[in-house]
């Protein structure tokens, strides 16, 4: 708790200069924080199943892949499955964080802009 708001202090003292009132600065506190816990929650459940089964997220994948192949079929989820099938995708939590934290900060840069 103590380092939690030490940390909200920290970020509150970095948005002052853009002079808005605490109210809207805590709540991009809180977005910018849901954002990063919400991924941070992810990474802690793939490390935890590597600790439980030894394999990591793309192995344990693999060895579930006919119970994906059944549920993930083009007449099923058209757009999840030509997903998977194009292997153009991987889900790495690192460049989700990345885009979702680029995205966020984009609107509020465009937030700000709006506001003079």
């Amino acid at each position: 708790m103590p380092h939690g708001l030490r940390h909200t202090e920290w970020a509150l003292q970095a948005l002052a200069p853009l002079g808005l009132d605490l109210r809207q600065m805590m709540h991009i506190c809180v977005l910018i924080f849901s954002h990063t816990k919400g991924l941070a929650n992810d990474i802690a459940a793939e490390s935890e199943q590597q600790q439980d089964t030894g394999l990591t997220a793309d192995e344990f994948m693999s060895t579930r892949a006919g119970d994906m192949a059944a549920l993930n079929t083009p007449e099923k989820l058209p757009m999840l499955s030509a997903l998977v099938r194009s292997d153009d995708f991987d889900l790495d939590l690192d460049e989700l964080f990345e885009f979702g934290l680029q995205r966020l900060l984009d609107g509020l840069e465009g937030w700000l802009a709006a506001r003079g």
